[in-house]
């Protein structure tokens, strides 16, 4: 029970930072590490396989900001943790955001990874495809989320020679339950800037 609040705890304050700055599995590498044991901020450019995710759809403002906001949309996704759990393809947890005709709006959703052409395996559950995609793919702790936030949109990306690509949604990719402290892996779909 604690582990699973702890987890909830960390995916809501992780989900309020990613509406705040607007927003490896399937990579060949790992970010790069820096000298003395110190983590980078550099990302690995990967493409990631297409694939599913099963869980809740929520619709929030691009600036929503109240933590007990997110703080509901896991918990309705906690009851369906169990469920998910015995279908997942990975174990592994994933809150995505994906955009929406509805300007200054997205759909965030919670949920595990399933094998394509699942359906939904009860009311409440929906199923999104992610396309393969090309990502720039940040790793960190879980204490290191603003920071790295922070640096992928107020450094990294206007820096790099990639811009956001509108093929993939962002995510988060969140380990599996009782492995809370090994990374986060946060994928940005990106493609070239024009020269």
């Amino acid at each position: 029970m604690k582990e699973t609040k702890m987890r909830a705890d960390y995916k809501c304050f992780f989900a309020m930072l990613v509406m705040l700055c607007v927003v490896t599995a399937g990579c060949n590498n790992e970010p790069k590490q820096a000298n003395q044991g110190e983590q980078s901020m550099e990302p690995v450019i990967c493409e990631r396989e297409a694939f599913a995710v099963m869980g809740t759809s929520t619709r929030i403002p691009t600036r929503e900001d109240s933590n007990d906001k997110y703080a509901k949309i896991w918990s309705q996704f906690e009851r369906y943790n169990e469920q998910l759990k015995k279908i997942s393809t990975n174990q592994k947890y994933y809150g995505l955001s994906f955009t929406t005709k509805q300007q200054d709006f997205i759909d965030y959703v919670v949920g595990m990874e399933v094998l394509d052409g699942t359906a939904p395996t009860g009311e409440g559950l929906i199923v999104r495809r992610i396309p393969t995609a090309q990502y720039a793919v940040f790793k960190c702790p879980v204490e290191k989320i603003g920071q790295t936030y922070q640096y992928i949109f107020g450094k990294w990306l206007p820096n790099s020679p990639y811009k956001i690509s509108p093929i993939a949604p962002s995510f988060e990719e969140y380990p599996p339950e009782g492995q809370e402290k090994l990374p986060i892996y946060i994928h940005v779909p990106v493609s070239k800037k024009p020269e």
